[in-house]
């Protein structure tokens, strides 16, 4: 049997129904709160970051991933929002999205990754400290993670 192979695309239209119903599940509209048209809409033409798609050699939506681009101001990388199919949860397919990702946007040696986590989404602390990213402390109502570069 050849394992599953996946690959990250950007997000599209073609998805959105998809990734839509994942908010019927509770604990996917409270962790990331609606999506709607205007969602849509500015993720489609955002410049300052992408949206992107995780999905198998079926093109079935596996993940999605939101992120922000370095900036001048700013040399990091800011993941927005991840969410895994509810159907697909707790088998691996979130950490595939973040190697992946690591794959398709390398940090130069000044970059790096961050992710703003609620407080009481114990679940996505879990999540991140698991592969390898450490809490930098408390900003507003909302912990900084930052991914460690391994050396």
């Amino acid at each position: 049997m050849t394992p599953e192979v996946f690959k990250i695309v950007k997000f599209s239209k073609q998805f959105y129904p998809t990734y839509k119903s994942w908010f019927e599940y509770p604990s996917i509209a409270k962790t990331l709160g609606h999506i709607d048209e205007e969602w849509l809409n500015f993720i489609l033409k955002d410049k300052n970051g992408t949206e992107l798609a995780l999905i198998n050699t079926s093109g079935q939506l596996l993940g999605v991933i939101g992120l922000v681009f370095p900036t001048a101001q700013h040399n990091y990388y800011v993941i927005t929002n991840l969410a895994v199919s509810p159907k697909l949860q707790n088998q691996g397919i979130g950490t595939t999205i973040l190697n992946l990702l690591n794959t398709k946007y390398r940090c130069s040696d000044q970059q790096y990754w961050l992710t703003f986590i609620a407080i009481d989404n114990k679940p996505a602390q879990a999540f991140f400290a698991k592969n390898g990213w450490i809490s930098m402390g408390q900003e507003g109502e909302l912990l900084r993670y930052q991914q460690i570069k391994p050396i």
